[in-house]
């Protein structure tokens, strides 16, 4: 016989939670068929409107952009998934809203780094990408996308830390639609 609340929740706690996890993939599946479905949209458009040599060049911006936004995130969502669910496990309100503080702050500071160190070289990546400097202003244009790549980055992380599973599975739909309006001329 069930004596306290405590044994009653463990009780329930395994079906309760083989049924959590099975929404949960269900929603964060479906979100990923969305993503790659608008991920195919945007690069068909893309490819239609920017041609072969386009597309060529969008992926040499992708990867310098990609390696400069490694190094500067500093592995800033994987530490930051863990302090937002360690806090949260405590359900200390204080605590949770310093980490929350800190994570933001840290997102905001890694990406303005991110953002600095590819504006003050960019022509060094240019030359090293491309052979000359003649990309110099492209790239530095880009380190936006540094910028906001951290802050976004940071957001997710807050989400999957607070196990925010629905807004998980939006965000990235929120940001691949956005992506896509915004490259729509």
């Amino acid at each position: 016989m069930i004596v306290n609340i405590e044994e009653a929740e463990q009780t329930k706690a395994p079906g309760a939670s083989y049924g959590q996890i099975l929404k949960s993939t269900t929603l964060v599946g479906g979100s990923q068929v969305i993503n790659i479905l608008l991920g195919i949209i945007r690069t068909k458009f893309l490819a239609v409107l920017l041609g072969p040599s386009g597309i060529g060049l969008m992926g040499l911006y992708t990867a310098v952009t990609g390696t400069v936004g490694t190094m500067t995130s500093m592995g800033i969502g994987a530490s930051g998934v863990r302090q937002i669910a360690e806090a949260v496990g405590t359900a200390d309100e204080l605590r949770i809203a310093l980490t929350v503080s800190t994570l933001r702050r840290a997102a905001l500071v890694l990406g303005l780094v991110g953002m600095a160190l590819t504006i003050v070289l960019s022509s060094q990546l240019s030359r090293l990408t491309f052979g000359n400097t003649e990309h110099t202003v492209a790239i530095a244009l880009l380190s936006v996308t540094l910028f906001l790549g951290a802050v976004s980055g940071g957001q997710t992380a807050l989400i999957q830390g607070m196990r925010r599973i629905a807004d998980l599975a939006k965000w990235p739909s929120l940001e691949g639609s956005w992506v896509l309006s915004s490259v729509s001329p």
